[in-house]
């Protein structure tokens, strides 16, 4: 079993006969069309299968005076009926504690982790955050905010793109009025690789690599939110990030945008709507590590995806979604695009 999840259970049956009415609950399944359901890692053009999908989310937030803990925890698979290699176990794990010690001062200690196990080991991953940090205000409309922690990731189809790091931010949050803010948040990273680092592309496409030092990268992003919560809730973003490595092909310059805008209609009926575009600039070349990095996450790159929910009775809602994805590169013979659709139940605990 996971090593995720050999935690989670034991401490959520634990914090289920305490947690009354902090703790929530739910669960959604039904079959999924993946139009790429088999990457391309290898070159091979993708292939469409079927799928059941099965998530079960859980939160307990209870709240102690001026003390508030968040303790969530998401548990999904996957199980093709075609390309088997790709069924999916995922585990995420998150804890975060805020306390408020005066008026202008608190403190917040937020850990997380994800685990990923694929059964071809494909995209099979591990990774954890740590950060802590202060918060300074209200003063007046803003408040500031500022961190710090630890990093870390194994990658296991290739070891050599695991890292350890540190990364720090700070964030200042406007206020404009009840129901609308705006958020200006920068940070640094640095990681320290398994792998060595590339110093020379060949002329045949092939990387030779240094024998005694190993890759390492630095970047910093910066980002300006909005999000309204009125009837029609918006949230828009522009983030910046760049990335500077001593191993030639994985420096890049990225923009991403994204909006992400929800309604309530009558009856209760909710319509999300998510749209993400990413652009990026390989100055030496797109790398390897860029490369499996992107393949992981196609969809963290460009994508747009609609989601409805329709209660039925005593917390049973179905759920519909569809997801379009398209990559900055493709390895296989056709482009990358993959298309989602999702039909199923759900229920809330």
């Amino acid at each position: 079993m996971l090593p995720f999840i050999r935690v989670l259970l034991p401490v959520l049956g634990l914090l289920i006969p305490l947690a009354a009415g902090d703790l929530s609950a739910r669960f959604v399944t039904g079959p999924e069309a993946d139009s790429n359901a088999r990457r391309e890692i290898l070159g091979e053009v993708p292939r469409a299968d079927v799928l059941l999908r099965n998530q079960l989310s859980m939160s307990f937030a209870p709240k102690l005076q001026n003390h508030r803990l968040l303790l969530e925890a998401q548990l999904g698979h996957k199980a093709f009926f075609t390309e088997t290699t790709e069924d999916l176990w995922v585990a995420e794990l998150r804890f975060r504690h805020d306390a408020r010690w005066t008026d202008w001062l608190g403190t917040f200690i937020d850990v997380g982790g994800r685990d990923r196990r694929q059964r071809s080991l494909a995209r099979s991953y591990n990774s954890m955050t740590l950060d802590a940090g202060v918060v300074l205000g209200p003063f007046g409309p803003v408040t500031l905010l500022m961190g710090a922690g630890p990093r870390a990731f194994m990658f296991w189809p290739d070891l050599r793109f695991s890292f350890a790091g540190a990364g720090t931010f700070g964030a200042a949050v406007f206020r404009v009025g009840e129901q609308e803010t705006l958020t200006a948040t920068t940070g640094l990273d640095g990681r320290m690789f398994a792998g060595k680092r590339s110093v020379k592309i060949l002329a045949n496409g092939a990387r030779e690599f240094d024998p005694v030092i190993n890759r390492a990268d630095s970047s910093g992003f910066g980002e300006l939110a909005m999000e309204s919560v009125r009837a029609l809730y918006l949230r828009a973003s522009w983030r910046v990030t760049g990335n500077l490595s001593n191993s030639r092909g994985e420096s890049f310059a990225r923009n991403r945008l994204a909006i992400t805008t929800g309604v309530v209609l009558p009856g209760s009926v909710r319509v999300l709507v998510d749209a993400q575009l990413q652009l990026t600039r390989w100055p030496e070349g797109l790398g390897l590590g860029e490369r499996l990095a992107l393949q992981e996450g196609d969809e963290n790159q460009t994508s747009v995806g609609a989601q409805l929910s329709v209660p039925l009775f005593q917390g049973i809602w179905m759920e519909a979604r569809t997801n379009a994805y398209t990559a900055e590169f493709s390895s296989a013979r056709v482009p990358f695009l993959r298309v989602t659709a999702f039909a199923g139940l759900g229920y809330r605990i």
